[in-house]
């Protein structure tokens, strides 16, 4: 199959299930289930060893996450193909955190995680009036690539690799142009070595703690499901040139406590999950 017809096809199906009624999610998710476990084994066998190394109570089961994931994914699709239904299923919270620092024209690096319906964070930062430069890590198929490219385009949000890193610091200092980032899931570079959850992970946090240390102001942003809405929360604003250890350590610790307060809404399936406490 050419690419073409590929990402046609992801277009189609896109649309499809995005316009199916609500009422019909879990018991498609069921029937998907019933299928992923057997095909995908030794994913669903990883996701369990994850949840047996972390220090998690009350540990959730593989199901419980992969369902979360099915549920987040179908409505951050419906979100960003602008489906009415999100529109009052949707929350966004303490926006002013961001929006004053972006009005003085201060330097601003939003970090996240891999959580709850994250696929609507880079249409949040969208509502901002600013453009946004967002830093994605290159993993899947190259058509499906391009189909999630296309649904989360929007006017105010750009996407780069990480390989553009160097030059975005740069236009983020002098220009002010803010940059957004997920730190816990990467397949290009090397992290920094942190305890996370118990065990040594690795977090990509260079970018946010170069840039802080060069001018930047660090806001932390997550998504989380509830009662059938989306809550978009911005936390957490951590000033320019905040002590190196103390910043790593209070994002990590920050993380910590949104994955131990809904475990079963975090992405458990990322294949270097504590890589390097496995040596």
């Amino acid at each position: 199959m050419t690419f073409g017809v590929q990402f046609l096809t992801f277009r189609l199906l896109g649309s499809i299930i995005a316009g199916m009624p609500r009422f019909g999610d879990v018991f498609l998710f069921r029937l998907v289930w019933f299928f992923f476990r057997i095909i995908q084994k030794a994913e669903v066998h990883r996701v369990n060893a994850h949840l047996g190394l972390s220090r998690i109570s009350p540990v959730p089961s593989a199901e419980s996450i992969y369902q979360s994931m099915f549920l987040n994914g179908l409505d951050s699709l419906r979100y960003l193909l602008r489906k009415p239904q999100m529109d009052s299923r949707v929350q966004v919270l303490n926006a002013p955190l961001l929006q004053q620092l972006l009005k003085n024209n201060i330097p601003v690096v939003v970090v996240s995680i891999h959580i709850g319906a994250f696929e609507m964070l880079h249409r949040s930062l969208s509502r901002f009036d600013r453009p946004m430069n967002l830093i994605t890590s290159h993993h899947l198929p190259n058509a499906l690539e391009r189909f999630l490219e296309s649904v989360r385009s929007t006017s105010n949000l750009k996407m780069f690799r990480p390989e553009d890193s160097p030059r975005l610091l740069k236009e983020l200092i002098r220009q002010s142009h803010p940059v957004a980032i997920m730190i816990d899931q990467s397949r290009q570079g090397k992290g920094i070595e942190v305890p996370f959850l118990g065990r040594p992970n690795h977090l990509w946090l260079r970018f946010p703690l170069q840039a802080n240390q060069a001018g930047a102001t660090i806001v932390t942003v997550r998504a989380i499901r509830k009662e059938g809405k989306h809550i978009i929360q911005f936390e957490n604003a951590y000033p320019p040139h905040t002590d190196t250890q103390t910043l790593t350590q209070s994002l990590t610790q920050e993380f910590e406590q949104w994955i131990r307060e809904n475990p079963e809404q975090w992405t458990w399936n990322y294949p270097r999950l504590w890589e390097s406490g496995k040596r």
